[in-house]
């Protein structure tokens, strides 16, 4: 078994897609803010490669959710994940440790 890093992304970046689709206009301060953690995220991800460490990334399971109409926040300014949210992660986490073979079996799924 080895050591895997989680990346969770914010709020805002999970919906990204749909602010561009829905809302062409620019917005300065959101352009600001998804560019800044865009970066974060590709820098971090490059440091992690650089040192040997494992990671998986928790932003494509959080849009495919949101894509599939189950939002993973509620409709609050609250940035943290809902329940759909954290089990989107969860899943991520799981095929990836499966992935590596970390698992050693993979475990029966709960009922949705």
């Amino acid at each position: 078994m080895g050591f895997l890093v989680v990346l969770i992304p914010t709020k805002e970046l999970v919906f990204k897609e749909l602010v561009d689709r829905d809302a062409p206009r620019s917005n300065p301060e959101y352009d600001r803010l998804i560019a800044s953690e865009t970066g974060f995220w590709e820098q971090t991800k490059s440091d992690l490669h650089d040192h040997g460490i494992e990671w998986v990334d928790a932003l494509p399971a959080l849009r495919k959710t949101l894509m599939a109409r189950k939002s993973p926040y509620s409709p609050t300014p609250d940035g943290h994940p809902n329940a759909t949210g954290y089990r989107a992660i969860a899943d991520a986490v799981v095929a990836a440790l499966s992935e590596r073979g970390w698992l050693g079996t993979t475990p029966p799924r709960p009922p949705r």
